[in-house]
């Protein structure tokens, strides 16, 4: 019984190794934030495409938050 528990400890930490080493991929584990964006500004469409998740925004919006739980990973510039 203790082989029993031993294997199943190190059975769970080569599991959780290959998942964050990036080997194991669940469904909700996304590389890119990738949605269709609508901007409309005084009923004019001024933005309309798909937008990529990057580091600078994250970096950006915890700067100006400076809140851990309010990060942005993507932003839209748009000039009307």
């Amino acid at each position: 019984d203790r082989e029993t528990f031993l294997a199943l400890w190190i059975a769970m930490a080569a599991l959780l190794g290959a998942y964050l080493i990036g080997w194991i991929r669940f469904p909700h584990d996304e590389d890119e934030y990738d949605e269709e964006g609508n901007v409309i500004v005084n009923g004019k469409q001024v933005f309309n495409s798909k937008v990529k998740a990057n580091l600078r925004d994250m970096i950006d919006s915890c700067m100006e938050f400076y809140d851990p739980y309010r990060v942005y990973p993507c932003s839209v510039t748009v000039e009307y």
